[in-house]
């Protein structure tokens, strides 16, 4: 008895992967792909809420936005996670990912170079000269665009969705879920300083191969601003491993300002 109450001890005093502990894990399970999956894994995930009128990779790919309507004095806070597809992933198949149910992600840590550059932005015409979407028809063209070139790395999280079916994240809880506050201009700041996301759950293993698996993306994204458009090259190393989240939470100097399970 004696025994298993200190194995008990030892279990509960077993400390939650921080984000910085949970890739330093995935970077390790990375380089050595044949090893056990980092499986059962526990982690508390705190992450800060960037300001979502920017427009860079950080902001595209961060789950936590802020944003704040002036004419009717509204904070509205966006917990907005993305989904791997054949689309953005080039990998789906060879990793077995397209024999998983769809996968919501949410990246916790992402790096980015960029620097700015002219590249060929080709696309179709009509014969009246008109700029067309259909790969197979008109003629093909192409203009110089300025813009940025962008090269990112980043690791995320990897949770089961399925509308109405299986679910890995909390009861409640959606990819995309939008909290408004109403709120002064001047108390926006002090505000949005102190806001944080903390994402609580265990990693899994739902039979991907490898376990923490990655991919590339690469492509021009156009992030428009009032009347300014902004042309992004990107090229994208993404890392992710499948998760069971229990817990949302948004903190702000006032506490707890949302949390899942409801």
């Amino acid at each position: 008895m004696l025994a298993s109450l200190a194995f008990a001890a030892a279990v509960s005093a077993t400390p939650l992967l921080d984000r910085s502990d949970l890739r330093h894990t995935m970077e390790a399970a990375r380089s050595a792909p044949a090893a056990a999956p980092p499986a059962g894994q526990k982690f508390r995930v705190t992450l800060p809420f960037v300001d979502g009128e920017k427009r860079n990779m950080r902001t595209f790919q961060s789950p936590a936005r802020w944003t704040y309507d002036f004419k009717h004095q509204t904070l509205e806070l966006t917990i907005g996670l993305g989904e791997i597809s054949q689309a953005n992933y080039d990998r789906f198949a060879p990793q077995g990912l397209d024999k998983l149910p769809p996968l919501q992600t949410f990246v916790f840590d992402t790096a980015e170079r960029t620097q700015r550059t002219i590249f060929k932005d080709d696309h179709r015409y009509t014969d009246a000269g008109e700029r067309v979407k259909g790969k197979d028809t008109g003629w093909m063209g192409y203009t110089m665009v300025s813009g940025n070139a962008s090269t990112v790395s980043s690791y995320g999280l990897a949770a089961p969705f399925v509308e109405g079916g299986l679910s890995a994240l909390p009861a409640g809880f959606r990819p995309l879920t939008i909290h408004r506050m109403k709120m002064q201009p001047k108390e926006v700041r002090s505000m949005v300083e102190t806001l944080r996301l903390v994402v609580e759950g265990e990693t899994t293993d739902l039979g991907q191969t490898p376990s923490v698996f990655c991919g590339n993306w690469s492509g021009l994204l156009q992030a428009s601003q009032v009347n300014d458009k902004l042309n992004i090259a990107v090229k994208a190393d993404q890392c992710f491993v499948t998760a069971k989240i229990n817990r949302v939470l948004v903190i702000g100097r006032d506490g707890v300002l949302a949390s899942w399970p409801r």
